[in-house]
């Protein structure tokens, strides 16, 4: 049987990115570890064969959900991009020595602002800005599906039977904008 999910996973988030700001190593793997656990969690359980999916992880890796994601309309042009951002990045994070986040590597964030509409997320200084707003930012973006699964006493999942409340699903939101 598998753990159940911990309640406080943005709060983990947020305490994980908080230890080593200025690290970007540790920032692009956690705040990616995060994104591949939402990635995950949306496949599985929004398509048609989240069960092969789910025992042959070889034959799904995290590009093709971030595909599979975007194809079915559940992610933006903007996310699936971002995403297969970040799985890049955490590939070099975990694989050179020498891993750095240069404006050159940003660029797909370019003129982006944070919440604060002042933090520039192109800028290398601001790593753990980006990392926060874009996982957080991608929970919002699913914030019905991902509420009743990790904190499922305050968001306790719909009634299926209830027809007449029943909310179509909806889009992704875009990620922050310029």
């Amino acid at each position: 049987m598998s753990k159940p999910f911990p309640q406080d996973v943005i709060a983990m988030l947020f305490k994980e990115l908080s230890a080593l700001p200025d690290h970007a190593r540790l920032q692009i793997t956690a705040a990616h570890c995060y994104l591949e656990l939402f990635v995950h969690l949306l496949v599985v359980n929004k398509c048609k064969n989240a069960q092969r999916i789910q025992e042959s992880s070889r034959d799904y890796p995290q590009s093709v959900k971030i595909v599979l994601l975007h194809e079915a309309g559940l992610i933006s042009d903007k996310y699936a991009e971002i995403l297969h951002w970040f799985r890049k990045k955490r590939n070099e994070a975990a694989h050179q020595v020498d891993f750095s986040i240069s404006a050159a590597d940003l660029t797909i964030f370019r003129g982006m602002k944070a919440s604060d509409r002042k933090t520039a997320l192109d800028d290398p200084k601001n790593v753990h800005h980006l990392c926060i707003e874009i996982v957080v930012g991608f929970w919002n973006a699913h914030v019905g599906f991902f509420a009743p699964l990790f904190m499922p006493e305050l968001f306790p999942p719909p009634d299926p039977f209830d027809l007449k409340n029943r909310k179509s699903p909806t889009k992704s939101k875009e990620p922050p904008t310029k």
